[in-house]
């Protein structure tokens, strides 16, 4: 737990730009709450969607860049306290960088998948990923245990490849250690425990050590949403729920991270149906994180429901944009959203623009992740502005970045 004085400065600087200043939260039922994305695909290049020998010898096209702002080795080296409140408030403070550990261009290289014909060129995307090739050492195929004290390099790696298979894994810890330090919550929790927690979470016959487990789930290609639940007194649990696989084949990590996670940002037609309420709600904590405590969320679904009877065509996933009391754009129902726009009337280039987190929207990793990447930028998004037909990225730590389309108009003529 952080010292007092860090911790008031912590809630300062929510409670000034995103809390209502009186909530009492300390009444109220519920667990924090995270969705963490474990996909073996962020290491591996499964030929044809079936198991691949290793021979004993690893080799990954993984982009860093794509998937932490984070390398493994900082991540499992920090203790529970080593994040202090300078790590807090840069994570609120998403654009002022001029202090940040990330380089103020983090993103070089040129992105080229025309060779694969693939991709369009997309604006957004050129110039956007150099592709970063390392190996690792596996040390064992499927099975295979390892007797101690054989290589102890070769664990070095086992836990550097599953720190990367939980997408933007250091991220999630930053924020689940702000939302238990904000909330006041007994958990002393180090990444490393967190790691450890999360692969003993994934589905697998027999009991065996952590390094046996990750060596048994090597060639495993199954993804999962990890589900974890933090409870007021201290105690957590972890669920794993299997996730579909994303169809196609992908000859390296790096089309797969781009053309599944970052999918919202290429060529193509929106695959989502997007609403807006019809009503605003409240910013509390539990707007800003992310919580078991989410009527304001199920009921604006359930006038997404209201909603979709009236639209002819529906596509088969849907979301519903929510706003607060100022009628500002604040995020989904189960995501952050960005909006696009022209940047001017003659010009090709588009921008999106995702609220800022004093609209009371969740501190979202992906969000975060896509800001300090300069996917997106910040600004405050009138409601009333949007209109029918609007296209809108939204994006999670499960799914990724999707396209969708506005499907209706809501009257704010009386406001």
């Amino acid at each position: 737990m952080m010292d007092s004085s860090a911790l008031d400065a912590i809630k300062q600087k929510i409670v000034r730009n995103v809390v209502i200043p009186d909530f009492d939260f300390s009444k109220q039922e519920f667990q924090i709450l995270a969705t963490i994305r474990y996909d073996p695909n962020f290491t591996h290049v499964f030929a044809s969607q079936e198991l691949v020998e290793t021979d004993d010898d690893f080799s990954s096209q993984l982009d860093p860049q794509l998937t932490s702002l984070m390398d493994s080795s900082s991540f499992l080296q920090q203790s529970d306290d080593s994040v202090g409140k300078d790590d807090f408030l840069e994570y609120l403070d998403y654009n002022d960088t001029s202090n940040s550990s990330v380089l103020s261009s983090p993103i070089s290289g040129i992105f080229d998948m025309s060779s694969s014909g693939v991709f369009h060129r997309d604006p957004v995307l050129q110039g956007l990923y150099e592709t970063a090739n390392y190996s690792v050492k596996a040390g064992a195929s499927q099975g295979q245990s390892q007797s101690p004290g054989e290589d102890e390099s070769t664990d070095a790696s086992l836990w550097s490849i599953y720190y990367n298979r939980f997408f933007l894994l250091g991220e999630h810890y930053k924020r689940l250690k702000l939302a238990l330090d904000f909330f006041q919550w007994p958990l002393a929790l180090t990444p490393k425990v967190f790691l450890t927690q999360l692969v003993h979470s994934l589905p697998v016959q027999g009991s065996m050590s952590i390094e046996d487990k990750m060596r048994a789930l090597l060639n495993v290609n199954v993804s999962y949403k990890m589900r974890v639940l933090v409870s007021k007194d201290g105690n957590m649990k972890i669920e794993a729920h299997e996730l579909p696989r994303f169809p196609g084949y992908f000859p390296d990590t790096h089309e797969y991270i781009v053309r599944n996670l970052l999918s919202g940002f290429l060529d193509g037609e929106p695959t989502w149906d997007v609403y807006i309420n019809t009503e605003p709600i409240n910013v509390s904590p539990f707007t800003t994180f992310k919580t078991t405590k989410r009527e304001h969320y199920n009921k604006a679904r359930e006038n997404m429901e209201q909603l979709k009877r009236d639209i002819p065509d529906q596509r088969p996933k849907s979301e519903i944009l929510v706003y607060n009391n100022l009628y500002q754009l604040m995020e989904g129902s189960i995501t952050n959203v960005a909006v696009k726009s022209q940047v001017g009337a003659d010009s090709d280039a588009v921008r999106y623009t995702t609220p800022y987190l004093a609209s009371g929207c969740l501190c979202g990793v992906t969000r975060y992740f896509l800001l300090r990447k300069g996917l997106l930028q910040e600004d405050a998004i009138d409601i009333r502005d949007l209109h029918l037909g609007d296209e809108i990225i939204l994006f999670n730590g499960i799914m990724g970045c999707v396209k969708g389309v506005i499907r209706n108009s809501v009257d704010f003529s009386g406001v």
